[in-house]
């Protein structure tokens, strides 16, 4: 058997990210998930708790809206590839003035006693205005440096700044989903705080995180992408791990709750599983920038896959090495 070993260069001078510019770009992932986290936890429980939508509707709804979102990516991905901005170049247009429509229809989406029925379509609405500033901002970091170990940085800040979020809403607002609470006001006051500081995040992001790196992209058909991906064996592999991976890791978001509060009657056990997420991902981060440079990018990948994967089975409450 052939073994491959990939020698990672470092960086150069120009191609170093400043720790602002890091940090920055890891507040964007941050802003992200006040919008898509909070849907991904509690929006479930929302439709059966308080819009009182039965579980079966509403766990269809969300399924066909998922459907949805994966057409909507592929739109958003070519909406991407045909717009430049002379004064703020290709991506972050999207994070400075899609944050704001993204962040109030999170809003809108908690409101549907306010608003009626039909306002849970708007989750529909949701996922395409997520689409429209998650894409930009994941191809941010290809066109703010070329060097491995650096996008390396990138990733773990982002990595560390989706699970504050998470572990934030695990800790302090998971629980309070208890049975009589006014359930709406909390949503209400929640999502509207979330405007403030996740627009607060994403121009932060949009103002310290540069685009320095510059490609002429060639306009490609939906006919030679789908060509592309079929002939692309490694692509198509990657493209069908991302899928179940996250799959396994949405499902696992969506019901914890419901199994913490209503099958092990212990739900303040949510705040002690996501610290445990969060330390665990903290020190992956950590050593991902070493990993990617020592071994690569596609063995760093499968090392972060499988510790992400490894954290979120010891830390559930059902798992035996740890409860």
């Amino acid at each position: 058997m052939d073994h491959t070993h990939t020698t990672v260069v470092p960086a150069t001078g120009a191609d170093r990210l400043s720790k602002l510019s890091i940090i920055g770009y890891g507040a964007g992932d941050a802003a992200n998930n006040l919008a898509f986290t909070t849907a991904t936890m509690f929006l479930l429980v929302y439709y059966t708790d308080v819009a009182g939508i039965s579980a079966a509707a509403a766990g269809t709804l969300l399924l066909v809206v998922r459907v949805f979102d994966a057409f909507a990516d592929i739109l958003a991905g070519r909406i991407v590839d045909k717009t430049y901005s002379k004064r703020f170049g290709k991506f972050r247009p999207f994070i400075m003035f899609g944050s704001v429509p993204l962040l109030l229809l999170s809003v809108a989406t908690f409101s549907v006693p306010q608003i009626g029925e039909t306002g849970m379509l708007l989750y529909a609405a949701l996922g395409l205005a997520y689409s429209l500033v998650n894409i930009p901002y994941g191809s941010l970091a290809g066109a703010m440096t070329q060097d491995a170990g650096e996008r390396a940085k990138l990733a773990s800040a982002r990595s560390i700044g989706a699970m504050v979020v998470g572990a934030a809403l695990g800790i302090f607002v998971a629980p309070l989903i208890v049975p009589g609470a006014d359930l709406q006001a909390t949503f209400t006051f929640m999502t509207l705080g979330f405007v403030v500081v996740g627009t607060a995040l994403y121009l932060f992001t949009a103002f310290t995180a540069k685009e320095r790196v510059t490609r002429d992209v060639q306009h490609v058909t939906m006919k030679q992408s789908f060509a592309t991906l079929k002939g692309n064996r490694p692509l198509l592999m990657l493209c069908l791990s991302s899928f179940v991976f996250l799959t396994g890791m949405l499902a696992l978001s969506t019901v914890q709750l419901y199994y913490l509060r209503d099958v092990l009657h212990a739900l303040p056990l949510y705040a002690v599983v996501s610290i445990v997420q969060i330390v665990i991902s903290l020190g992956l981060a950590a050593f991902m920038p070493k990993i990617v440079r020592r071994w690569g990018k596609r063995t760093g990948s499968r090392r972060r896959t499988s510790s992400g994967s490894a954290s979120r089975v010891c830390s559930s409450p059902s798992s035996g090495w740890c409860w």
